[in-house]
């Protein structure tokens, strides 16, 4: 057996910050570039989901050495953050990005790829995203293997899946970003290893809290150079460059992790109410899913008011004490 820490590397941006949303907007109106649909508020909604993540982790995984939280400057820093608890580290993204990067930028596929400069991240650790929560008690060993490689879920297909060779084809829909950007990412390692096209990988659980090893975001980011140089300057999400695919799928295609099916998530949309609790028993993590878009001021009010209880709900039902990374009242 390995001995090995594991950490907790979680990103945030506060869509209540009206300064950064303006900037977002503007950004987006001047460039005329709107990635591929992802610049709309929905994307950085802030329903509180942050203390609710942050408290599950607290409750589920205490055997963590450091929780990691990144922010996009000082003031998305929540006012309940314990900062001053020692498995509590916060950073802001003007203090280790790469300098080409042009703040604020507005991609979250941006930040994946600045994750291995993220100071004091530990080799291994777990990616985890705000509107995404632990449900249960977790044990290192249901992540990583007893040699620290890290398990998640993929399956070897015999057939391939017509279009996924074209690589000029995955930036002109849209509405297809998440599965063009899990195809792109795929295909730019397969193509590394050349890699005949009837040979598929799926992967499993695809939106859930991830083991990762941090020394494959310099191996990719090293190994597709030009496309990291052109991932850094999109201001806005588009398919065709490297996003947190990129290492999950270079983490499997370099033999770094382990194929092992052993998680399950549950996943619901907000509002519109949370399951009863009892689903939660089967459960390692739940995902919110917190993409949606008001209409208009009355819908938008009442919208909000409804996932801020939801969200309250679930901490009183799951995690009723607030955790050591909160401050006192």
């Amino acid at each position: 057996m390995v001995e090995f820490e594991v950490d907790v590397y979680l990103p945030f941006v506060d869509g209540n910050d009206k300064t950064y949303v303006s900037k977002m907007l503007a950004c987006a109106d001047r460039l005329q570039d709107y990635g591929q649909g992802t610049s709309g508020l929905c994307r950085i909604n802030n329903f509180e989901q942050l203390r609710l993540a942050v408290r599950s982790i607290a409750y589920c995984l205490p055997w963590i050495r450091t929780l990691h939280l990144v922010f996009h400057d000082e003031s998305h820093i929540p006012g309940w953050l314990n900062r001053d608890h020692p498995k509590i580290r916060t950073h802001c993204h003007r203090d280790y990005f790469d300098s080409r990067i042009k703040l604020p930028t507005f991609s979250s596929f941006t930040i994946d790829t600045q994750i291995g400069r993220v100071p004091g991240l530990a080799n291994h650790f777990i990616y985890i995203e705000d509107d995404q929560f632990f449900c249960r008690k977790i044990n290192k060993s249901e992540l990583f293997s007893d040699n620290g490689m890290p398990k998640f879920g993929h399956f070897v297909s015999p057939e391939g899946m017509k279009g996924w060779q074209n690589m000029e084809s995955f930036d002109r829909n849209a509405r297809l970003i998440w599965p063009n950007t899990y195809k792109f990412c795929n295909q730019i390692w397969k193509n590394k290893f050349g890699v005949s096209g009837d040979v598929e990988v799926t992967m499993a659980d695809d939106h859930r809290p991830f083991p990762f090893l941090k020394s494959i975001f310099e191996i990719t980011n090293t190994t597709f150079s030009e496309l990291y140089d052109r991932s850094l300057r999109q201001r806005f999400r588009r398919s065709n460059v490297l996003s947190l695919h990129a290492y999950l799928w270079g983490m499997v295609w370099n033999q770094m992790m382990i194929n092992r099916l052993v998680w399950r998530l549950s996943r619901f949309n907000l509002p519109g109410g949370a399951p009863e609790n009892h689903v939660y028993q089967n459960f390692h993590s739940c995902c919110l899913n917190d993409e949606t878009n008001f209409k208009d001021s009355d819908e938008q009010f009442s919208g909000t008011q409804e996932t801020v209880l939801i969200i309250e709900a679930l901490m009183l039902s799951l995690f009723k004490e607030k955790s050591c990374f909160e401050v006192e009242a």
